[in-house]
């Protein structure tokens, strides 16, 4: 039996193009999310960026949403990746914060009272400017009663503040 799965470029190198133009495909801008379809080149026209088809960590098709109430057809990339749960690139800082605090709120390892202790860390963080030292022990109380949910958060928690947070983190943790 022949398969007709046919396999999804990474980030479509050149040589595909024609083949994933001629199936009429959809990509996502990185910078919003919004949906470009068979685009003359690499990038997206509007905001000269290079366009993707799969997650970047797992490499799986991104899911396209309609963010229409009055239809079905896709016009965006999902807020995350459906299999390994990576957020979009588009998000901003408010969205990230809102999913850390999620994988807090979905760790069953967490006592209410744990959960709900985190939860407000996690609320006087997001209000933080990303270079403010006063976030460095909510970081840790994270890291202190959640060990799974902050390396599960690492590449996200790291966009999310300054170097000099970082710094202060890693001489706490080694």
């Amino acid at each position: 039996m022949v398969s007709t799965m046919l396999p999804l470029p990474e980030f479509f190198p050149v040589s595909r193009i024609e083949w994933w133009r001629s199936r009429g495909m959809h990509y996502v801008c990185p910078a919003t999310g919004h949906l470009v379809s068979n685009p003359e080149g690499r990038g997206c026209p509007e905001h000269g960026v290079k366009l993707f088809l799969n997650c970047r960590v797992c490499r799986k098709p991104w899911k396209l949403v309609s963010e229409s109430m009055y239809s079905s057809r896709a016009t965006d990339g999902a807020k995350f990746c459906r299999f390994c749960f990576t957020p979009a690139p588009w998000l901003g800082r408010r969205e990230l914060m809102a999913w850390v605090r999620h994988q807090v709120q979905a760790d069953g390892g967490l006592s209410e009272g744990e959960r709900a202790e985190l939860v407000a860390v996690l609320d006087r963080i997001k209000d933080m400017e990303p270079s403010d030292g006063n976030a460095v022990p909510g970081w840790r109380r994270l890291h202190d009663l959640a060990p799974k949910v902050f390396a599960a958060t690492k590449p996200v928690r790291e966009a999310l503040m300054s170097e000099g947070v970082r710094r202060a983190l890693d001489a706490l943790f080694g």
